[in-house]
């Protein structure tokens, strides 16, 4: 099982690496643009009066001071840009490691060697969840000593909030990723699929907000449960949230393993 979770590391090190020094990138690049976001806050404050309410609750710039660091990071880095970066780096993931195999005939290689399915799909399955633990961690509690770094005011506490709500929301990501993976055959349609439900999910998360009578469609949207604004300027970590992100992880991750264990795979 470890074999295959260090040949996987071996083969798939450097879209880790480009992911996670993208993100740290534009954490340095906002905390280095906190002094300039300061002295025009007053001017900012004015232009967001003018946005409606639920507009601005949906990107979490209601009713927060727009000169802290953690406000800035919430507005530009948390809101939409990251929840990409990861979504783009776990599908990728998933979707080579399984489906790509099927879809190139490589994965016959490692059916053909001792080891039960079992084996194969949770060795696989720990390589991606490293993954995206080590790009979680490193694109959120990156902030501390950047901010540590620029002399910047910050909320260390904060940090590891929201580190733990996008651990849980990286890890609902990955076990859907991992069962789209171990149900088809091409590496394609898990993309397509998964970007179909991603666009749906983000879309209902802005209409939601602007229109009260779809307001029970919100609780679709992973985007309405991973309430970074929470976390990361309130230091506060919901448990509605934490809970809906680790079913869905625990199921899908189940439903994959399964799934994978049964399939008819010709070697």
């Amino acid at each position: 099982m470890l074999a295959i979770t260090k040949r996987i590391w071996r083969d798939r090190l450097m879209p880790l690496v480009a992911y996670s020094v993208g993100g740290i990138a534009l954490v340095w690049l906002y905390i280095a643009l906190l002094p300039t976001v300061q002295q025009s806050q007053v001017q900012m404050q004015e232009i967001l009066k003018t946005m409606p309410e639920g507009l601005l609750k949906a990107f979490g710039m209601s009713g927060v001071d727009l000169g802290s660091l953690e406000t800035l990071l919430a507005m530009k880095q948390y809101n939409m840009v990251w929840p990409l970066l990861l979504i783009f780096l776990v599908v990728s993931i998933a979707g080579g490691i399984i489906a790509g195999e099927i879809e190139n005939r490589t994965i016959e290689i490692t059916l053909a060697a001792p080891k039960s399915r079992a084996e194969v799909f949770l060795g696989k399955y720990l390589a991606g969840f490293i993954y995206m633990i080590i790009f979680v961690a490193a694109t959120t509690l990156c902030t501390i000593p950047l901010a540590e770094l620029h002399s910047c005011q910050y909320q260390a506490a904060n940090y590891f909030t929201l580190f733990y709500l996008s651990l849980a929301f990286g890890w609902a990501v990955w076990g859907i990723s991992i069962f789209l993976s171990s149900i088809f055959s091409s590496r394609g349609r898990v993309y397509s699929i998964s970007g179909i439900i991603y666009v749906v999910m983000y879309v209902l998360f802005i209409v939601t907000t602007l229109k009260e009578s779809w307001k029970n469609l919100e609780y679709l949207s992973f985007f309405y449960y991973y309430n970074y604004n929470d976390a990361l300027i309130h230091n506060h970590l919901g448990r509605l949230e934490m809970l809906v992100f680790l079913v869905v992880a625990i199921v899908f991750s189940l439903a994959g393993f399964i799934a994978f264990k049964k399939r008819d795979i010709a070697t």
